[in-house]
Formats: structure tokens, sequence, C-alpha cells
């Protein structure tokens, strides 16, 4: 699946595979793999990274271009983060929508 550019299948790896026996209403609910708090710590992370990207000061073309690569990179690593806390893929798809 793709969005945005952002290959979601490619991350498949840092997801690990837990089959339980659930009703499927309960296979569509997000369950976090960790703590609230954890997850809370990671995601609030992640969105202290962002606004530093937002707001950086860009005077030449070459920093233009080193703020994209660092928001394609900060994007990867936050999809990664997403696909490790949840147990289905709906916080990663969400984000990239």
């Amino acid at each position: 699946m793709s969005h945005r550019g952002y290959n979601l299948q490619k991350y498949s790896s840092v997801r690990s595979t837990i089959v339980v026996d659930q009703s499927s209403k309960e296979k569509d609910r997000v369950h976090l793999r960790i703590s609230r708090e954890d997850a809370k710590n990671q995601v609030r992370g992640r969105l202290d990274e962002a606004e530093a990207l937002v707001h950086r000061d860009l005077r030449t073309k070459a920093e233009l271009q080193q703020a994209r690569d660092d928001r394609t990179i900060w994007a990867d690593f936050t999809i990664g983060v997403l696909f490790q806390i949840a147990t289905n893929d709906d916080l990663a798809e969400d984000f990239v929508q």
C-alpha cells in the first residue's frame, strides 16, 4: 500500500505478527503494544522533532534540499514508530493520508 509516496509494505518487517483468536470487530480495533505512557512519549518525541523541522531557517537551495531530505527521514522513522506501537496498521495509514 502506498500513500503520499510512502510504501507501507516496506515497514512490514518492523511489525511482529501475533495471531490471536478474536472476533472480527476486536481485530479491527487498535491496541497498543507498549504502555500508554511510552506510546505518548514516543509520539511526543516525533512531534517535537517535526516542530524543529518546521521552524528551521532556510536560506539556500541546499538548506531547502536538506530540509526535504530530513523531512523524509523523519516521516519514515515516524511511520516505523507507529507500526511498532500499534497492533494494526491504522495509525501509520492515517498518518500518511
